[in-house]
């Protein structure tokens, strides 16, 4: 094996002296174009720099290569293979004698092309950072000597074997890629560090298909020359694949004591569980290809969509990389919304589209069903917004879009399904580049009444899948005819007998759209349409987004609470934000508006047993009684509310909270003494 090597180097070290040559000619080139174009414009420098640092990136693969391709090719074309098999030497150690002689001619060259260039033209390596990504160079030199010593020991010229490493170069960088971003293949979070890592993957394979292709014998044969040698690396490559996916997820499975960061936090189960996203393995990247890739330190390699029982804490569903679990109102189903699953973990940046629906049994732990009904994959399959169940646990809605070409979606079709996909049927609605919609179920499970685009507020019937018109605004008394709605929001009562509607537009004249003031309506509407009273009038300050809106009833339909925050306008520019309460109490002609004390951006609300709405604005916290009154809450509770969210009440009557420290954690209080109870992690 030694003589081997001695002789490939013998042979081959004019390959050093190409790297020594090529490092000239870039010293060279970068001082040409410093004395041509910097002179003139200093400017030009950085440019001048990054390019001939470039360059000294693409060197050492270049060479690698060339030193590659031809160590086995290069005795076929002399013909000199044969007397080399002659002598009294195994083919094992020509194999390994050619591998090493290969690897010193490869990395001499590099080390002679760059060393001198690094002193004469140190300017270009500092602007392209080339110092703190030399590891990386020598990984993916490695990688590219690999791919030419494969292909030369199957192709019969070293163009042969130099073009087959051009083409498979190509089609692994692809295919890494493909891994990376569609398969979910991420192992550190690094970008570069996983292509590098998938790559040196494929080394491996790619030795091994080489030993097995010459050691067997038939390199100067038939065709079956290529056939061992491919089997053998792609075998090699899968078993490698596997124990990395096996390890990484291994890595980062669900554990509890390791979630460091809680998101989308949600009250479910007609609460009794809390759904919400469990993040850990936190990934940590280099400053250096942080800066280059501009990436942030927020992201996590582990995220788990976990359901919660909020009575013993205990875990109810784990999913990977899903979103997170909607639990039927009697706690016995869940609804999970997921895409692709990942072999490892998704980047948070990438967003593939949710296509499945997932029916858990809580209970028995079981899956009841998975997919889709083909009654919705008609002409393509939707993408999956949110999930959520009627009141009696009978039916599934699922709100989506369906794209049918690259101009953008056509419909939002608002789907419906039993729990074992039986029954399903959809309203098609209009175009979200503009529309909006909202929705809300009758209490019985029966039926769900649906405000569109224009003021249109329809009840559709499951059982018998039709829609009916009960209200249009267009036809309302007190709303002005020219009046353009562009958002709407509506609440069934818990008795079933009225919708409240809240409409939120603009005046439209002669053509021409006044949007100077927004104008604020409320109306409630019997549920089957027969009549409707306008409890609530105003005209806000100019606003340049959305108001936030949320209707809750009292559990016995007499009292209705409204909260929106309204933005402060003072001039040209919103100065800051006030939420306001809007109560109507049962025999009323109108409601009653209430100011917060304390401005805030930030809403919660929850209603309390007896008709009070609890009331969580900031720092600050308050009783909403049902004839509008405000009333402040004791100092122990307010105190336990700080740097909160509040998600309702449970079926203990606790208010369940999302603290904001330590990444965030859900906890209960006790509204009577102010307790904290921490439930997850």
């Amino acid at each position: 094996m030694k003589s081997v090597s001695v002789k490939e180097w013998r042979q081959g070290h004019v390959i050093v002296l190409f790297g020594l040559l090529m490092g000239g000619l870039i010293v060279a080139l970068w001082g040409v174009l410093t004395a041509t174009y910097v002179r003139g414009d200093p400017r030009n420098q950085e440019n001048v720099n990054a390019f001939c640092g470039i360059l000294y990136y693409i060197l050492p693969p270049v060479i690698a290569g060339l030193v590659g391709s031809g160590v086995f090719s290069a005795e076929l074309e002399r013909g000199t293979l044969p007397l080399l098999l002659g002598l009294p030497f195994t083919r094992r150690a020509i194999w390994l004698g050619k591998l090493l002689a290969g690897l010193a001619l490869t990395y001499s060259a590099i080390i002679l092309a760059i060393a001198p260039a690094a002193i004469a033209t140190r300017p270009a390596f500092e602007e392209v950072g080339f110092w703190g990504f030399a590891p990386d160079m020598l990984i993916w030199t490695m990688v590219f000597f690999c791919i030419s010593f494969f292909w030369s020991t199957l192709c019969g010229s070293i163009m042969s074997a130099a073009l087959a490493t051009m083409a498979l170069s190509g089609a692994l960088f692809v295919g890494t890629w493909f891994v990376l971003a569609i398969l979910g293949g991420r192992l550190t979070g690094s970008p570069l560090l996983d292509a590098e890592l998938w790559m040196l993957a494929v080394c491996p394979a790619l030795l091994v298909g080489s030993y097995v292709g010459f050691v067997r014998g038939e390199l100067l044969q038939s065709k079956r020359r290529w056939v061992l040698p491919s089997l053998a690396a792609l075998a090699t490559f899968l078993g490698i694949a596997l124990i990395l996916v096996v390890s990484v997820r291994w890595e980062t499975c669900y554990v509890r004591s390791r979630v460091e960061r809680i998101e989308w936090s949600s009250l479910t189960g007609g609460g009794s569980a809390v759904s919400l996203l469990a993040y850990g393995s936190p990934v940590k990247h280099r400053a250096l290809e942080a800066g280059w890739f501009r990436l942030g330190e927020s992201q996590h390699r582990s995220k788990h969509a976990v359901c919660v029982d909020l009575k013993t804490g205990n875990e109810l569903l784990v999913r990977r990389e899903t979103k997170p679990p909607v639990v039927s109102p009697d706690g016995k189903l869940a609804a999970v919304l997921c895409g692709p699953r990942p072999l490892t973990w998704f980047d948070e940046d990438m967003g593939f589209p949710l296509r499945t629906v997932e029916i858990w049994d809580l209970r028995q732990h079981r899956l009841l069903y998975r997919g889709l009904p083909e009654e919705f994959m008609d002409p393509v399959p939707p993408e999956l917004y949110s999930a959520e169940w009627s009141p009696d646990s009978s039916w599934l809605a699922l709100t989506s879009s369906r794209w049918r070409g690259e101009w953008g979606a056509d419909t939002l079709p608002l789907m419906f399904m039993r729990p074992d996909g039986s029954q399903a049927h959809e309203i098609e609605l209009g175009q979200p580049q503009s529309y909006w919609y909202s929705c809300d179920w009758a209490p019985s499970g029966e039926a769900v009444y649906v405000l569109e685009e224009g003021g249109r507020l329809a009840r559709h019937s499951l059982a018998e899948a039709e829609s009916e018109t009960i209200w249009e605004a267009a036809s309302c008394e007190g709303l002005p005819s020219s009046f353009r709605i562009r958002r709407g929001k509506i609440a069934v009562s818990p008795d079933g007998w009225r919708v409240a509607v809240a409409l939120v537009g603009y005046p439209h004249q002669d053509g021409a759209i006044m949007r100077q003031t927004d104008r604020f309506f409320v109306f409630l509407v019997a549920a089957d349409g027969s009549r409707s009273q306008l409890i609530f009038k105003s005209s806000a300050d100019p606003v340049s987004g959305d108001e936030a809106l949320h209707f809750t009833w009292s559990q016995d339909g007499k009292t209705i609470y409204l909260s929106r925050v309204v933005p402060v306008v003072r001039g040209s520019r919103t100065a800051d934000r006030r939420a306001e309460m809007i109560v109507w109490r049962e025999g009323a002609k109108t409601a009653v508006l209430s100011a917060l004390p304390a401005p805030s951006s930030e809403l919660d609300t929850a209603l309390l047993p007896g008709g009070n709405l609890l009331i969580l604005s900031g720092k600050q916290l308050w009783f909403v009684c049902p004839d509008g009154k405000l009333r402040s809450m004791p100092r122990d509770v307010v105190r336990s509310f700080a740097d909160s969210a509040l998600l309702g009440l449970d079926n203990e009557g606790r208010a369940i909270l999302v603290k904001r420290k330590e990444g965030g954690y859900i906890a209960a209080a006790d509204l009577t003494t102010g307790e904290v109870t921490r439930i997850y992690p």
